[in-house]
C-alpha cells in the first residue's frame, strides 16, 4: 500500500509539472506576431498548405511569392532540414485556422514531450525518480526552454529527438539484453551490443539527421539539462564502461 501511494505521488507530481510546463508554454501563445526566422517557416508552411509544394507564400498579395528566386531560396534553405516539423503544422492548418497560436502549438507539444522524456531518461540513468522529477521541473520552468517551445522553429522538436537518440544509442551499446531472441543473445555475447535497440536508435537518428543543428544560444542554455542526468557523478556508474 505504501508503495502504491508513493507511485501515486510520483504520478501526481509529474502530472503537475506537465501542467505547469504546458501552461507556461501555451499562455498567450498567439499574442505576439511572427518574428525573425519564424517568417521563413510560416511562408513555406502556408505555401505548402495551399499548393502541396514547398514554396514561399506572400501574405501581402495572398498568393505564392512571384519572385521565383526567393521561392527557390526558401525551398533550398528550409525544406531539406525542417520539413518534418513543418509538415506537422501543415496538418493542423487543414483543420484549424492558420494563426500564430495554432502554428506554434506544434512546438508546445514537443516541449511537453521533452519534459516527459527528461523525467524518464533521468530516472533511468540515476535510478532515482526524485532526480527525474527535478530534471523535468527544471526544464518545465527554464526560460530558454519556454522560449524555445513557444517559437515556430524546428529546435523545439530537435531537442527531444536528440535526447531520445542519445538514450537509445546508449542502450544499444551498454544495456544488457535479457530477452529470449536467439540472434540478439548471440550478438550480445560476441559483440557486446544490444541489437534490440538498434532499429529504434536508427529511426531516431534518421529523424535527428533531418534537423538543423541547434545554434549556440539554444545549445548553451539546454545542453546542461541534457548532460545532467547521464553524468557519472549523478548516475553512480561509469558511462560507456566495458
Amino acid at each position: 500500500m505504501k508503495r502504491f501511494l508513493k507511485q501515486k505521488n510520483i504520478f501526481i507530481c509529474l502530472f503537475l509539472i506537465l501542467l505547469l510546463g504546458g501552461f507556461l508554454r501555451i499562455y498567450k501563445l498567439g499574442l505576439q506576431s511572427f518574428t525573425g526566422d519564424e517568417f521563413f517557416d510560416i511562408n513555406s508552411i502556408y505555401g505548402y498548405a495551399q499548393t502541396e509544394k514547398w514554396q514561399a507564400w506572400d501574405f501581402n498579395i495572398g498568393a505564392l511569392e512571384k519572385d521565383p528566386s526567393i521561392s527557390q531560396a526558401v525551398k533550398n534553405a528550409r525544406d531539406t532540414k525542417s520539413w518534418i516539423y513543418r509538415w506537422q503544422v501543415v496538418q493542423l492548418f487543414r483543420w484549424m485556422p492558420a494563426t500564430e497560436a495554432v502554428a506554434r502549438s506544434v512546438s508546445v507539444s514537443w516541449g511537453i514531450i521533452s519534459i516527459l522524456l527528461l523525467y524518464f531518461s533521468a530516472k533511468y540513468f540515476t535510478k532515482k525518480k526524485s532526480i527525474g522529477l527535478i530534471c523535468a521541473f527544471l526544464f518545465a520552468i527554464n526560460i530558454s526552454a519556454i522560449e524555445l517551445d513557444r517559437t515556430l522553429r524546428m529546435y523545439a522538436m530537435f531537442f527531444p529527438i536528440f535526447l531520445l537518440f542519445s538514450w537509445l544509442f546508449y542502450l544499444f551499446l551498454e544495456e544488457k539484453y535479457t530477452g529470449k531472441i536467439d540472434f540478439i543473445q548471440k550478438a550480445q555475447k560476441k559483440f557486446d551490443i544490444n541489437l534490440f535497440w538498434l532499429v529504434p536508435a536508427l529511426l531516431a537518428g534518421t529523424i535527428k539527421s533531418s534537423s538543423p543543428p541547434i545554434d549556440a544560444k539554444h545549445h548553451s542554455s539546454n545542453s546542461s539539462l541534457l548532460f545532467y542526468p547521464i553524468h557519472p557523478r549523478f548516475s553512480g556508474k561509469k558511462i560507456m564502461a566495458k
